[in-house]
């Protein structure tokens, strides 16, 4: 985060108004969660105020629907923003060859049978760019599914991969000719990297011990002594359920002892919701 790719995004739309200035060209597609719209347009409007753009969001366009753009229309524009949702509600984004597809917190095509992906996989473009800060979240798959949208192929099928991946805890050696098909076509930067920004400081971590009240001492041995019991007479995928389900009862018993219990429901509202809530913590230190 904070390291630029917004900037460079634009600064890449600008280049390409220029380019449209000399000969016609096509518009452009950006694609962003819909948190992230009003963000876009306020950095569109501070960095890049001459780029012709739409948001195609019923947000932007109340209390009439967003109008579907003939060819011609999205040729006089430079920039459309959208949401992933919305790529499959309007036919029309679908149906326009855009000079370039680009993907804003792209991990939102990481699962490749989603809806939202295909749909996303389905746009023509004459070049596609993806920003993340997490192109892997969960698993190896994740980073297939992106590179699915920027050179398919590259990396195989998603059966090749899944088989690729599985031999990595054997061949270890493997992470490294990864590295070295994609490395070319991803521009990463770092924190740690001076060279980018040079007055940024080295992040400093600090560790706060939380002890736990006596209470949540002994429901938390509770816990454990109950999952061992569980686990011994437990087989397969049911193991795998009953951890995730003591991950979840040790978060809730950490954070406080009502919340694991469900002892407590505040049902008041505004001020008062938060004395009654102030009160029950200084119960359980």
């Amino acid at each position: 985060m904070g390291l630029g790719k917004t900037i460079q995004i634009l600064a890449f739309l600008n280049v390409l108004k220029n380019q449209r200035a000399n000969q016609p060209g096509r518009a452009s597609l950006l694609v962003m969660p819909a948190s992230l719209l009003s963000n876009w347009i306020n950095e569109i409007n501070t960095f890049s105020p001459d780029l012709v753009f739409l948001a195609a969001h019923p947000d932007f366009h109340k209390p009439q629907p967003v109008p579907p753009l003939r060819r011609e229309q999205l040729d006089a524009l430079d920039l459309v923003i959208t949401t992933y949702a919305l790529v499959q509600r309007y036919d029309w984004l679908g149906e326009y060859p855009w000079h370039s597809v680009i993907l804003d917190e792209a991990q939102a095509i990481k699962n490749p049978g989603a809806k939202q992906t295909k749909a996303v996989k389905g746009l023509t473009a004459a070049n596609r760019i993806i920003m993340t800060g997490t192109p892997i979240e969960n698993r190896m798959s994740d980073l297939w599914s992106l590179f699915d949208f920027v050179n398919p192929g590259l990396l195989g099928t998603a059966k090749e991969f899944t088989a690729f991946t599985k031999g990595l805890a054997e061949t270890p050696a493997g992470y490294a000719g990864l590295r070295r098909v994609i490395s070319p076509l991803i521009l990463r930067r770092m924190k740690t990297d001076k060279s980018i920004i040079s007055d940024l400081p080295d992040k400093v971590e600090v560790k706060t011990w939380a002890p736990l009240s006596k209470k949540q001492a002994i429901l938390y041995e509770e816990i454990i002594e109950s999952i061992k019991e569980s686990l011994a007479e437990a087989e397969g995928i049911q193991r795998k359920g009953l951890i995730l389900s003591a991950l979840m009862k040790f978060k809730q018993l950490c954070n406080h002892p009502s919340q694991y219990l469900g002892t407590h429901c505040f049902r008041r509202k505004g001020k008062r919701q938060i004395r009654a809530l102030t009160g029950n913590l200084r119960d359980h230190p």
